[in-house]
């Protein structure tokens, strides 16, 4: 069913075979049935997302040999993380799709036809895997171990470089409280961590009062090498932040206790590279500002709070990802989370609460996945222009969700109608 619905798009749009949000949106329109399920359109979508059809292409019009679509299968799993038998079977769906297509690719006798193939037939016969889970679905499915998790990776991040100190123990202590985790639970968590293994950044510091390496963030940022570590003591930052290298912001203390604030200005931009922020409180009042801009690169956002007077975290083109974890991003005066031209967003165990206009904006092709998170606001979803909003184990409370000119809003697998 998919193989035939694939070439009939293709057919109509070949534009589909280079751009990921188009095929996205037209799969977003693909009914589910027994045998497509979100799960096997989000193994289609990898594929063309991670160059596996482009490299079919570049093999001209003869004959795949196994061990290509093999390897190809194997290089999808490990870049992705989806199950084996979900990457062999989207690679085997492309090549009968190509085949059909217009650079006709014929797959070897022994090769069954992927149009035919269950997705329930794939993998061993003893596996106990449910072909439908979600490929993004993390082993830590439980809030309660990616919490635990998340503890962990903090955890290993104080201890590492200078070491814990008072503001670090602070850090760890408030995070446990508000993680729900036990004091007991926090103390075999953190003796679990390798204090020991060295570590292979370079780390500094940042205080207002002099107490650190720099006293502003800007004066760390063009100072230190790129992958180094900035840890950014308790205080108020009136800065706006470029993110042009590699570098990590982490708050010490308490969540909200380092405050990057500015008027009339974006307190950070991304336009580059891949980026980390941690604890930090964001926030701007900039009618016409948001309080996070992402153009180009990724920023991962972890244990923040975002308010804005415009909209809180926007993300810019198909070069453009955000990734929030635990975090707040709360009473913006626009929307939370705003993400337009084909870029992509994805928001776990977060909290959306009391943004004016909508918690959640996608326009113009963008990619939004949300998970396990609290929405609190009269419109809580907007979609359109092609974009795909999927949402996973949410509490929409009661808000708005809304879609038009083809823009979709899946809720747990289902398509939203309205």
């Amino acid at each position: 069913m998919i193989v035939k619905y694939l070439c009939d798009v293709i057919r109509k749009n070949p534009d589909v075979l280079s751009n990921v949000t188009t095929l996205k949106a037209f799969l977003a329109d693909m009914p589910l049935s027994e045998d497509v399920q979100p799960v096997h359109r989000n193994a289609i979508v990898y594929a063309l997302q991670e160059g596996v059809v482009r490299k079919l292409q570049s093999r001209g019009t003869g004959s795949i040999e196994e061990i290509v679509i093999r390897n190809q299968a194997t290089e999808l799993e490990t870049n992705t993380g989806i199950r084996a038998d979900l990457a062999e079977w989207a690679v085997r769906c492309w090549v009968a799709v190509l085949q059909q297509g217009s650079a006709p690719l014929s797959v070897p006798s022994s090769t069954p036809n992927p149009a035919s193939v269950s997705a329930t037939s794939m993998g061993s016969s003893n596996s106990q895997v449910n072909p439908f889970d979600d490929p993004a679905e993390s082993v830590e499915s439980t809030p309660e171990k990616r919490k635990e998790k998340f503890f962990q990776e903090t955890v290993a991040l104080c201890v590492s470089g200078t070491g814990m100190n008072e503001f670090r123990v602070e850090k760890l202590r408030d995070l446990a409280s508000r993680l729900e985790i036990t004091p007991q639970r926090a103390k075999q968590l953190f003796d679990s961590v390798d204090a020991t293994s060295p570590s292979t950044k370079k780390h500094y510091t940042v205080c207002p009062y002099g107490s650190g390496d720099f006293l502003s963030i800007n004066a760390a940022l063009a100072a230190v090498d790129p992958h180094s570590i900035v840890w950014v003591r308790p205080g108020i930052y009136r800065e706006s932040v470029n993110l042009t290298k590699p570098v990590d912001l982490v708050a010490e203390g308490i969540q909200g206790g380092v405050v990057l604030f500015q008027e009339n200005e974006r307190c950070i931009v991304v336009s580059s590279h891949s980026h980390n922020i941690n604890g930090l409180k964001v926030f701007n009042e900039g009618r016409r500002c948001n309080a996070i801009k992402v153009i180009k690169g990724k920023l991962n956002v972890s244990d923040c709070i975002i308010n804005s007077c415009s909209s809180g975290c926007s993300v810019h083109g198909e070069q453009a990802t955000v990734e929030i974890h635990f975090s707040n991003i709360s009473n913006c005066q626009e929307s939370g989370l705003h993400a337009t031209e084909g870029s992509r967003a994805i928001l776990k165990d977060g909290i959306l609460n009391y943004n004016k206009l909508c918690a959640i904006i996608a326009q113009e092709r963008a990619a939004v996945d949300i998970y396990d998170s609290s929405i609190l606001c009269h419109q809580a979803v907007s979609s359109n222009s092609l974009s795909v909003v999927k949402l996973f184990n949410c509490n929409l409370n009661g808000g708005i969700i809304s879609s038009g000119n083809r823009g979709a809003i899946f809720i747990d697998g289902v398509l939203n109608m309205h």
